[in-house]
């Protein structure tokens, strides 16, 4: 025995008509917009806006919660098992903020001086290596 089809056949309407009325005023209409213009940004505008606003505000780029938890993995690590007051987390936070922005930046400098847009592995290593700061001695240099 064969098997059939049980289910309802599709049906497929026809469009309604619109009038010729409304076809000008839809087209009058796209002729406005295309006059004036649609509301595109230019390439980097949007990056640019959003590192304004970023400059703007004071709030770190680092989550709060998930540095404190560094800070106390590598407390631990030398088995230092301190308590650490928010203002003193809020401390350290920024000024690891502002040690890895003046690096970026320095970097940013060396990457465009070898006519490139693109931060490398190359150029971080060329930072530590010119710049040697106090820190750098215990990051492996790759």
């Amino acid at each position: 025995m064969s098997r059939t089809r049980s289910g309802q056949s599709k049906i497929t309407k026809m469009p309604r008509k619109t009038s010729t009325k409304k076809a000008v005023i839809k087209r009058s209409v796209r002729t406005c917009k295309q006059v004036e213009g649609q509301n595109r940004l230019r390439p980097g505008q949007a990056v640019k806006r959003e590192i304004r606003q970023m400059q703007r505000t004071c709030t770190s780029c680092i989550p709060r919660a998930s540095f404190a938890k560094v800070i106390k993995e590598v407390s631990s690590q030398f088995s230092l098992n301190y308590r650490y007051q928010t203002s003193a987390i809020d401390v350290l936070q920024e000024a690891c903020e502002n040690i890895v922005v003046q690096m970026l930046s320095d970097t940013q400098l060396i990457a465009e001086h070898s006519k490139r847009l693109t931060i490398y592995a190359k150029d971080v290593q060329l930072y530590l290596r010119i710049v040697k700061p106090q820190w750098a001695q215990y990051v492996p240099i790759i």
